[in-house]
């Protein structure tokens, strides 16, 4: 009997598939218990561009070594794969190249890997109960997590007035957060942007305002004090509805919706990768705009 172990995996019968490439792929990986799956993948083809592959939904597929038919002819039966692992590519790089062979690798990785890359914060004005804590929670994470490609993802808000944006929606999907005067928040599930621009296109934004800050806070020892300042409060919020054009973004990448309030309870909308305030965002409106004393009609 042989003392050497059988060879389980043959990385020349295993499958890397990735939306729209087609490549020879050689692969190494690396699973721990109560951690996600970390798979390398390295191809030797020419000219692989990094929007190809990085980001993009794939799958990793394990197939076990083909037997061998009894008797010629007979029809080669489907093999099915041992283990099939789903996920997004995380990384890209270019490892060596030469003149007639370039190599390649990509990483990756699951979905759940994203909820580790980033941070979200909520203010919750209202008191809410820690059961719709809960649920925002959720929500925010859900939009995380199922947002399946550049096309889809969160619902952003800037606020440039001196105004609280108590809550938004666009197209009745939530935004969650409460902004703040001068702020930026958000983070609801989801703006699914379709391939291809269309002239018309549109989303149709809800929203109220309210106060921000009240210096005139009674405290609760005078309850009857307390509700006539909660009945002011109240006083001042308005409800809001705008359909609002949606920008050109033909031939580029988009990245959800971003909805910018500005006075006199006009709106702009942008779906730009671009973080606000970098040279290459579109919209270019300082974070403090002044408040004019009448708004047209």
């Amino acid at each position: 009997m042989s003392s050497q172990l059988r060879t389980f995996f043959d990385h020349r019968r295993h499958k890397l598939q990735v939306r729209n490439v087609e490549a020879p792929l050689a692969f190494h990986g690396e699973e721990r218990l109560s951690q996600p799956f970390t798979y390398g993948e390295s191809c030797p083809q020419h000219d692989l561009a990094a929007e190809q592959l990085l980001g993009r939904d794939a799958r990793f597929s394990l197939h076990a070594a083909p037997q061998k038919l009894p008797f010629h002819g007979l029809p080669v039966p489907t093999i099915k794969p041992l283990r099939m692992l789903h996920g997004m590519s995380t990384a890209f790089k270019r490892l060596s190249g030469s003149l007639d062979e370039a190599l390649y690798e990509i990483t990756l990785e699951p979905r759940l890997v994203l909820l580790g890359r980033g941070k979200q914060f909520r203010l919750y004005q209202h008191k809410p109960s820690i059961t719709n804590v809960v649920v925002a929670m959720l929500c925010g994470l859900a939009a995380t997590v199922l947002a399946q490609n550049a096309q889809a993802s969160t619902l952003e808000g800037i606020n440039h007035t001196h105004w609280a944006i108590n809550h938004f929606s666009v197209d009745g999907r939530s935004g969650i957060d409460i902004i703040g005067p001068y702020q930026g928040g958000g983070g609801g599930c989801c703006y699914i942007a379709p391939a291809l621009w269309q002239s018309g296109m549109a989303v149709r934004v809800d929203w109220e305002t309210g106060s921000a800050y009240s210096d005139d806070f009674p405290g609760f020892a005078d309850w009857p004090k307390y509700l006539a300042w909660e009945k002011k409060i109240d006083a001042q919020t308005r409800q809001h509805s705008k359909v609002v054009p949606v920008p050109d973004y033909t031939g580029q990448k988009v990245c959800g919706l971003t909805v910018h309030f500005l006075p006199c309870d006009e709106l702009q909308v942008s779906t730009s990768c671009y973080a606000y305030g970098s040279p290459e965002y579109p919209i270019k409106s300082a974070l403090r705009l002044p408040e004019p004393q009448s708004c047209p009609k």
